[in-house]
C-alpha cells in the first residue's frame, strides 16, 4: 500500500463534499493519504482549518474562486494520486482543466459527482411509468442524449478514462438525505427547502398532483460508496486495464426508496403540525 497519497478534494465546504472530508480525515484513510481540502473563499477555508483543530484531523486547505477554478485545478490536478470533484456537476472548463492535470501528472485518478438528473425524465403532464436505470446496463448509460443534465461534463471523463489518460469513477446520487458531517454545510437542499415552503406558506406544498417521483440515498450510504471507491483508486486501479466506456458510473440510491413528492409534503405537514409550526397537518 503506497504511503501518504495525496488527495485533492473539491468542494469541501458543501454538504455532500463536508461528508467525505470527515471520512478522508478520518481512519484508516488518514494513516495513507493526506488531504487538501479545496474552496471557493478564505472564509470557509478558516472554517475548514478550525474543523479540522477541533478534531484533531491534519489537512491543508486551499481557495480558488469560482471565476480561476479551471486555471488553478489543473496544476492542483499534477500533483494528485486522486482528484474528488464534489463542488459542482456543471463546470465543464473546471473537468477538463483537472483532467488535463491528472494526464499531465502522475495519471491520477478522478472521482467526480455528477446526479440522476441525468436520467430523469421530461415530464408534462399527469404521471406515466418512465425506464428504469440501472449502472450495470452499458448500453443504456451510452444512449442517454448528449442534451441530457450533466451529459457533456460527464462524457469529457468518460473520453478521458476510455483513452487511458487517467482512471474516473462518476458517481450520480439520488435526492440526498440526513445530516452530514462535514465542517460548514450539514443538511441536504432538497428536504429542508420542502420544509422550509411549509412554513413560508403555513402550509406543506407540492407541485401539480405531486406524483413526480425520486429515489433517496442517506448521506452515509453515499460517503460509504465514495470511500469504497477512495480504497479502490488509490490501492487497486493503478494494476488495471482502462475500463470499458460507461463503467465508471455508479448510482448511488436505495432501491425501494421511490417517492412521490405528494407523500414527502405530506409526512412533512404532519411533523410540523405535531410540533405546533403549522395550523393543520394538509
Amino acid at each position: 500500500m503506497p504511503a501518504r497519497q495525496r488527495i485533492v478534494l473539491f468542494g469541501a465546504s458543501g454538504f455532500v463534499g463536508g461528508s467525505l472530508l470527515h471520512a478522508l480525515v478520518s481512519p484508516p484513510s488518514s494513516t495513507f493519504a493526506s488531504v487538501l481540502a479545496v474552496t471557493s473563499s478564505d472564509a470557509k477555508a478558516a472554517q475548514i482549518e478550525a474543523w479540522g483543530r477541533w478534531i484533531g484531523a491534519s489537512l491543508e486547505t486551499r481557495v480558488i474562486t469560482s471565476e480561476h477554478s479551471w486555471v488553478a485545478a489543473t496544476p492542483l490536478a499534477v500533483e494528485a494520486d486522486l482528484v474528488i470533484q464534489a463542488a459542482t456537476s456543471d463546470d465543464l472548463k473546471l473537468t477538463e482543466a483537472i483532467n488535463v492535470g491528472l494526464k499531465q501528472g502522475r495519471r491520477g485518478s478522478l472521482i467526480h459527482f455528477s446526479g440522476v438528473q441525468l436520467i430523469e425524465s421530461q415530464p408534462v403532464g399527469k404521471y406515466v411509468e418512465t425506464r428504469l436505470f440501472n449502472d450495470l446496463d452499458l448500453e443504456a448509460l451510452a444512449a442517454i442524449p448528449e442534451s441530457a443534465a450533466h451529459r457533456s461534463i460527464d462524457l469529457s471523463i468518460v473520453d478521458a478514462v476510455t483513452r487511458g489518460e487517467l482512471y474516473g469513477s462518476i458517481v450520480c446520487p439520488a435526492l440526498v438525505w440526513g445530516t452530514g458531517r462535514g465542517p460548514c454545510k450539514r443538511v441536504s437542499a432538497q428536504f429542508p427547502d420542502l420544509v422550509a415552503k411549509a412554513l413560508m406558506n403555513r402550509s406543506a406544498v407540492y407541485v401539480g398532483e405531486g406524483t413526480n417521483r425520486w429515489t433517496t440515498v442517506h448521506i452515509d450510504d453515499l460517503v460509504d460508496l465514495s470511500m469504497h471507491l477512495v480504497h479502490h483508486h488509490l490501492i487497486d486501479q493503478k494494476s488495471q486495464h482502462p475500463p470499458s466506456a460507461h463503467s465508471t458510473f455508479y448510482f448511488a440510491s436505495h432501491a425501494s426508496s421511490d417517492q412521490d413528492f405528494r407523500s414527502l409534503a405530506r409526512a412533512v405537514g404532519e411533523g410540523l403540525f405535531d410540533l405546533g409550526l403549522l395550523p393543520s397537518a394538509d
